[in-house]
């Protein structure tokens, strides 16, 4: 079996940023991976060289109705109309397996974002048992799990035979007293930089610069800035910027930045399981200096007067800023809206780093700790049927026709994604998304770039919150 892992990282759950951003108003900016064998535009496939899954003994469910819940979208056999030809195989699959265990199983939305994420812990609470798995984002899982709303589950659920054992980050992230309470079917691709090759070309740079810098090891901080420079432009001669840089979210930025450089916002103990303050890190704040160094050196582009927090967005896509710093998820709104033609490298490397490193998009799945050890077993069953790897399309390569559409230049998925897919190793840890309560990086860091703020000051403030933030997860007050 190859497994599907979704861009193939090696450690632990990265972060939704932009969505977390819009979700007040209930909208997701970027919808969650839909891991495991549906229909997931994106995916990539490692070539992991696992051994053929073996067959199930055979065993009766008793004609059982599994539901696993999500907040964005639904999947039913009798409904279900597959688009393609592995879609349909797998529809006919899924009928295969119900029939041959005597259950069924549906994929349901239970509600928006917000409404999910207060369902579940108060479903729970109240002793609730119609959903069997719950979808849920990290910062959600880190809480829930905290509070001891998920049933135990057994290692041996996740062998190299299972199919569930895409993505040992996860489940690794979610014990407790060494046991897992979670797990993940897969990761969608992580962060990078889109650029605009019409503005690169007007500045008198290749268009395709960065993919070359990248294939050639030189796409660094440096390098990075020299494009920026570049193509911040003053074509009016008024003095003010008609082309800028970049145009980007502070606080992605600077998770970017921090990955880029072997930094992160928190740590954690390997045998105690403790969450760890490493934001006082030369690593750290060296990421933090040059982050900020793209306000003071005036490439950046500022929030215009009446266009929002998220004006980066169409900033961009009208072709007004040369980069961007965002998740490959974005790849489908940038295909649609800009008319310039474009490409997709990895994040530069910091000073700290001898490779690219990435970050990327997970949900956690979890069963409510309303159901015995017998019956977690059943679901878990199911669910290992439910997404099964299916031989005949076992190609670790089919992956890329989706992306390649998803994508103006062929380097994009050639070079850059082909290389988070070969490389799991390079995925870098984010625990601070599973802290419970969630860890404001936002409001504490990456905010208070741009807006003349010393980096050192900046992190000395932040000191105190953020121990306090630790001691309350680790439960030290």
């Amino acid at each position: 079996m190859k497994r599907i892992i979704a861009i193939a990282f090696a450690t632990f759950l990265l972060t939704f940023t932009l969505a977390a951003c819009n979700r007040d108003n209930d909208t997701t900016a970027q919808e969650p991976a839909q891991t495991g064998n549906d229909t997931t535009a994106g995916n990539i496939v490692a070539d992991t060289n696992d051994p053929t899954m073996v067959e199930e003994n055979i065993r009766d469910l008793g004609g059982q109705h599994f539901i696993i819940g999500n907040w964005w979208s639904n999947w039913h056999v009798d409904t279900f109309e597959p688009q393609t030809e592995e879609a349909e195989a797998r529809l006919f699959d899924r009928i295969d397996v119900m029939e041959r265990y005597n259950f069924t199983m549906e994929v349901r939305r239970m509600g928006g974002w917000g409404e999910v994420r207060d369902m579940i812990p108060l479903e729970i609470m109240a002793g609730g048992r119609d959903v069997h798995i719950w979808y849920m984002e990290p910062a959600w899982f880190g809480t829930m799990n905290n509070q001891r709303l998920f049933a135990p589950l057994r290692d041996e659920f996740f062998d190299a035979a299972t199919g569930l054992n895409w993505h040992m980050g996860t489940i690794d992230a979610s014990r407790r007293e060494g046991v897992p309470h979670g797990f993940a079917l897969g990761i969608v691709p992580g962060g990078g930089v889109f650029f605009n090759m019409r503005l690169l070309e007007e500045a008198g740079l290749d268009p395709e610069l960065p993919f070359d810098l990248q294939l050639a090891g030189n796409w660094t901080w440096d390098t990075f800035m020299d494009v920026a420079r570049a193509t911040t432009r003053d074509l009016t001669g008024d003095g003010i910027p008609d082309t800028w840089g970049v145009a980007t979210f502070g606080q992605e930025f600077l998770e970017r930045a921090l990955i880029s450089n072997n930094a992160m916002f928190v740590g954690m103990d390997p045998d105690t399981g403790r969450f760890l303050n490493t934001t006082n890190t030369p690593e750290f704040l060296e990421a933090l200096e040059w982050a900020n160094d793209l306000g003071t050196e005036g490439v950046t582009m500022p929030e215009p007067e009446g266009m929002g927090w998220n004006f980066f967005i169409p900033a961009f896509e009208n072709g007004m800023a040369a980069m961007r710093a965002a998740g490959e998820h974005e790849s489908g709104s940038i295909g649609n809206n800009l008319s310039d033609p474009w490409g997709f490298v990895a994040f530069p490397k910091g000073p700290r780093a001898d490779t690219h490193r990435f970050m990327g998009n997970t949900n956690f799945q979890a069963i409510p700790v309303n159901f015995s050890a017998e019956e977690v077993d059943d679901i878990m069953f199911a669910h290992r049927q439910w997404v099964r790897p299916m031989p005949t399309f076992d190609d670790p390569l089919a992956w890329t026709a989706g992306a390649f559409a998803a994508h103006y230049h062929p380097r994009s998925v050639n070079e850059t994604l082909m290389m988070f897919s070969r490389n799991p190793g390079l995925m870098s840890p984010a625990f601070h998304l599973i802290v419970p309560g969630g860890m404001p990086h936002g409001p504490e860091f990456g905010w208070r770039i741009w807006h003349g703020n010393d980096p050192a000051v900046i992190l000395e403030e932040a000191q105190p919150r953020w121990n306090d933030y630790l001691a309350r997860a680790n439960g030290d007050l």
